[in-house]
């Protein structure tokens, strides 16, 4: 019986799957077309949207240990918001679908 290979990265932000076919790796895409995946999942309550990254970021960044280092890194991260984590440009907010 053939054995089947996969290869999980679970990353702190993004996690990536990928199999082995003939020899080489092929990453999952996810029900997005996406390679990556995000980490974190959310739950809400019914009836209740989704947070954007802005407004999870504004919640974390309230917590003052956490809030000296954004000073200096949300500048740059906000700057790229338009690309998501290989790159590729999004217009739309991955978890709350909401426009950038």
């Amino acid at each position: 019986m053939p054995r089947k290979v996969i290869g999980i990265d679970l990353g702190t932000t993004n996690s990536v799957v990928a199999v082995m076919e003939g020899g080489e790796p092929a990453v999952i895409v996810n029900q997005e077309g996406a390679r990556t995946t995000p980490s974190v999942v959310a739950f809400t309550k019914e009836g209740e949207r989704p947070k954007t990254i802005r407004e999870i970021m504004q919640v974390h960044r309230d917590n003052p240990s956490c809030n000296s280092c954004h000073g200096v890194i949300d500048p740059l991260g906000f700057a790229m918001e338009s690309f998501d984590a290989i790159g590729e440009f999004r217009t739309k907010d991955r978890w709350a679908g909401s426009p950038i």
